[in-house]
């Protein structure tokens, strides 16, 4: 995880755990909450969101505890159907668009890793 807060990076995968951000309902509310068309992806949809109005500030200190579960236990993407997944990409990358092209570049390879399974190997 960067050191400090990464826009270009957040265009290209969700580095950011949502469990680890604090921000007030209303900001929530004003944006409209989770995309309920997604599957999964929902949460970085929403900082994507959240980010282009708000100025996120990297609070270097723990925020936040959880597990690491076994890697028999899939998180939600994996879990997701392949085609739910690959719609959710389009839909992210589609709706926060980036004429920087080495960030296209780089949501292709992470979404290559993804989508194939390769991402989930890499540990």
């Amino acid at each position: 995880m960067p050191d400090a807060f990464n826009a270009s990076l957040l265009l290209v995968r969700n580095y950011i755990p949502l469990n680890c951000c604090a921000f007030r309902a209303e900001l929530f509310r004003a944006h409209g909450g989770f995309d309920e068309l997604l599957s999964c992806l929902e949460d970085w949809e929403l900082l994507l969101r959240l980010c282009k109005d708000a100025g996120f500030v990297h609070v270097d200190a723990a925020t936040a505890e959880y597990r690491v579960r076994a890697p028999e236990v899939r998180d939600s993407v994996s879990k997701a159907r392949p085609g739910d997944t690959a719609s959710a990409f389009a839909r992210v990358y589609g709706r926060h668009a980036s004429a920087d092209p080495l960030v296209a570049v780089a949501r292709e390879a992470y979404r290559w890793l993804v989508l194939s399974g390769n991402y989930a190997k890499l540990g």
